[in-house]
């Protein structure tokens, strides 16, 4: 070998933070468009629950909201579907929500009509059901969405 040649890689710094540069475009546009599907996706198991929830006046219905906070040390973004209270007639929300979801019964007159008109069930565990039935969908749809990113 003759003196003075380096072996190995040589890898000039403008190279490194071209590349550098590019990864941290890609973590962006990533990070972006991830949220934007999380969005979706909450709002897709909404939608669901909302088909899912037994009729009582309409008020557990017109309570599934979607509440996006940021928590944590890393101040993520946490996205959740849950019954608003405050939402609708409170009072009937307040008392009845919980047990609409948790407990086993049989559906009132409302909730057998509303059962006619559409294919998905409708009942108890409605949030729990909706998010079961929409992850797979949602997590091939955030794969889908990182590879595009990378392409």
């Amino acid at each position: 070998m003759a003196q003075g040649k380096r072996r190995g890689l040589h890898v000039d710094k403008s190279s490194l933070n071209g590349v550098f540069a590019k990864m941290q475009n890609i973590a962006e546009v990533t990070n972006r468009r991830t949220l934007r599907r999380l969005r979706k996706g909450a709002e897709d198991v909404k939608q669901l629950a909302v088909k899912y929830a037994p009729v009582e006046d309409h008020n557990i219905e017109q309570s599934i909201d979607i509440e996006e906070t940021r928590e944590g040390r890393n101040r993520r973004t946490v996205i959740k579907v849950f019954v608003n209270p405050s939402k609708g007639n409170t009072g009937t929300v307040e008392k009845y929500y919980l047990m609409l979801h948790e407990s086993t019964y049989k559906l009132g007159e409302d909730s057998i009509e509303k059962q006619k008109g559409q294919s998905e069930k409708v009942g108890n565990k409605f949030l729990e059901r909706a998010v079961d039935d929409s992850e797979v969908k949602i997590r091939a749809a955030l794969f889908n969405t990182i590879k595009a990113a990378l392409r």
